[in-house]
């Protein structure tokens, strides 16, 4: 049982969020989110005896229909620390909804094939690991180093495991370094298919053979060269076992009835995310932290590291040493390979997206795509050198080149080089206090068409004008990091404790606009704004509504239905609103879906799941037709007055809006 979330996983979601704006339509809807890419991000999937395909998302559990990839039910309630267990035959389901306020884990087991909760009972603790015995109705969770066992058709306890288990290893050491931990935990369990043994992997150099009917410790399977066992894999007949350590590349293989290992090998691609037997239980495959699955045979011992996306979406660029690789981001083919070994490095493609910076050491590499023979290395001419913490930026047309970059003494710099025909030419330097490791600069343009430079710090923003012998500092504001100007230059978007704070900067004014955590990027035009959701979604929000004393129309010749066909989706307010104590919440579908709406109060806890089932597209915004709301929670009862958000769901397209129930 792991959370599904990584720093990879965010880059691609931004990228597949950049791509996609290159399609995505600017309508205003207020300041709330005017979309959402994608579904919420999946963390875990299991096929179902119907060939439908079960699937844990941030929130809530899907049912997917194989053949068409459309959502055919959604259930179960998931808070914002929680993890979810399938059972082996996929029939059954824990949901473990932890409160950080109480400190207590609720266990909600949910029937599969009904879509009924059939039981509930509380833990107080933060679970670690929870197993589902493939025989009758055990179920185990581990936490505080013990583990318990548990009826889970009728929530009652049954016991622990009794057993000395050896010391736990507060440290884990790999060739990443050093991973701490200040509480003794368990990583995985899986039972033998007979159910009569556990076996169990934790922060202990070995893993633990435990027997289900005297509940006692058996025995132990030694041999892993390091500690932080993270996971184990039962192969289909019971008969092997597959496991590997946290943050390595090495898979153990052992005999289960001798608890010997059979053979360890070298896995070839790169850092283990996870392994699976083949149902002949001869064949074991195992996927990489960078997302490819391959057999267990020798295969590149690259590892992918920075990447970037180029400005038109259809380019990427990324590390893979030795080389830097310019790929096409729909097929995957390698376009363009430029020789580099100079280990982790920040990458960036130019405003333009002809040339790729790259960091090398104490410098950096330019690769020109139109003449990739000749790769440049800006000097600095005597300046500072490039650090292993320095970011690249391009000003539009890739007139000029900035990068931050730290000395030998831990002073901060910045450094300007500007373009003449081809070639960047270092214009200066200057020293600015205290960078975040973070602060990639923003360029930006004056009312005057005078360039201007957003120099990001931990809690402040520097505002300086590019003249041709230096920089003017104009402004200092109270934000952070990432920084982006609004194309007039006016507006400076940036973040402060992780939420968007916008700036009249020159005024050095705060804008007052609903609190958006998370904020990735502004479109070069200055008309979408993302935003990263804890479901995993990339949200979209209309940067141009946020600003003050802005009206703001549907472009000219832009109609949201044309000779009755609906161009795209939209949620539209409810009505009436305020209301007592009944409302319709009216769409568009510009294409058939299945649709779900969830009402949530404003901590955002789910009050109502309103399902209308699929529907054709067409026009939804007639009393007749919009999906109405009595006002009542799942069990029925009145709901309180108040704020409320009501989201809607219906293929990749998702919204949200407010609406107000006023008693």
């Amino acid at each position: 049982m792991k959370t599904f979330s990584t720093l990879l996983k965010r880059s691609l979601q931004v990228h597949i969020a950049l791509m996609s704006l290159v399609y995505f339509p600017c309508f205003v809807f207020a300041i709330e989110p005017i979309g959402t890419i994608g579904q919420p991000f999946p963390e875990q999937h299991a096929f179902l005896p119907d060939g439908n395909i079960l699937r844990a998302v941030l929130s809530h559990i899907q049912i997917i229909d194989t053949d068409t990839g459309a959502v055919i039910d959604e259930f179960g309630e998931r808070t914002y620390v929680s993890d979810v267990v399938f059972s082996p035959t996929a029939e059954h389901l824990a949901i473990l909804n932890f409160s950080s306020d109480s400190k207590i884990t609720t266990i909600n087991i949910w029937d599969i094939i009904v879509r009924e909760q059939v039981s509930e009972w509380e833990i107080p603790a933060r679970i670690e690991v929870a197993t589902f015995s493939p025989i009758g109705s055990l179920f185990t969770v581990s936490f505080n180093d013990e583990i318990h066992l548990w009826n889970w058709e009728i929530g009652a306890f049954r016991g622990k495991m009794i057993g000395q288990r050896r010391p736990w290893e507060q440290c884990h050491f790999s060739s990443g370094g050093r991973t701490c931990s200040f509480f003794p935990r368990d990583h995985a369990s899986v039972f033998t298919p007979d159910g009569r043994s556990l076996i169990v992997a934790s922060a202990r150099p070995d893993l633990e053979l435990w027997n289900v009917t005297t509940r006692r410790l058996e025995g132990h399977f030694e041999g892993h060269t390091g500690t932080w066992v993270e996971d184990a894999v039962i192969s289909p007949d019971g008969t092997r076992l597959a496991t590997y350590e946290k943050d390595w590349n090495d898979v153990y293989v052992w005999d289960v009835d001798t608890q010997q290992l059979l053979w360890q090998e070298e896995s070839g691609i790169s850092r283990i995310s996870d392994v699976v037997f083949r149902p002949d239980n001869r064949h074991l495959y195992v996927a990489a932290q960078t997302g490819t699955m391959q057999l267990l045979v020798s295969a590149e011992r690259g590892l992918f590291r920075e990447s970037a996306i180029s400005p038109d979406g259809q380019k990427l660029a990324i590390g893979l040493d030795p080389w830097i690789e310019v790929r096409d981001l729909q097929t995957g083919k390698v376009e363009t390979q430029f020789s580099y070994s100079s280990g982790y490095s920040d990458i960036a493609f130019s405003s333009t997206g002809r040339w790729v910076a790259a960091r090398g050491f104490k410098s950096i590499f330019l690769f020109d795509l139109e003449n990739p023979e000749k790769p440049q290395r800006p000097t600095t001419k005597g300046g500072p050198d490039i650090d292993i913490s320095s970011l690249f930026t391009f000003s539009e047309n890739d007139e000029y080149l900035a990068a931050s970059t730290r000395t030998d003494d831990n002073k901060d710099w910045v450094l300007l080089w500007k373009r003449e025909g081809d070639t960047f030419v270092f214009q200066y330097a200057w020293q600015v206090p205290e960078l975040s490791s973070q602060s990639r600069l923003a360029f930006g343009s004056d009312t005057d068409d005078s360039l201007l430079l957003a120099v990001p710090r931990t809690q402040e923003t520097q505002i300086w004008r590019l003249l041709p012998d230096g920089p003017q500092l104009l402004k200092t504001v109270r934000a952070g990091f990432p920084a982006h100007f609004t194309p007039e230059g006016r507006y400076l978007f940036a973040s402060q404790d992780r939420y968007l704070q916008i700036w009249d900067w020159k005024t050095e004014t705060l804008i007052e606009h609903s609190p958006i955590p998370d904020h990735l990027v502004l479109s070069r035009d200055g008309t979408i704004l993302l935003s990263y959701a804890d479901t995993g979604q990339i949200q979209i929000w209309d940067a141009k509504a946020l600003l003050p004393s802005k009206t703001v129309v549907t472009p000219h010749g832009k109609q949201i239905v044309t000779l009755g066909e609906v161009k795209r989706n939209q949620l539209l307010q409810n009505f009436p609103n305020p209301f007592n104590p009944e409302t319709w919440i009216p769409f568009r579908l510009a294409a058939e879906n299945h649709v779900t709406i969830h009402i949530h109060n404003a901590t955002g806890q789910l009050v109502r799941r309103l399902s209308p089932g699929t529907i054709p597209a067409g026009d939804y915004s007639s009393q007749a037709q919009a999906v109405y709301w009595d006002g009542r929670n799942q069990v029925g009862e009145p709901v309180s007055s108040g704020v409320y958000l009501y989201t809607i769901y219906a293929g990749d397209f998702s919204a949200t809006r407010k609406l107000l129930i006023q008693k």
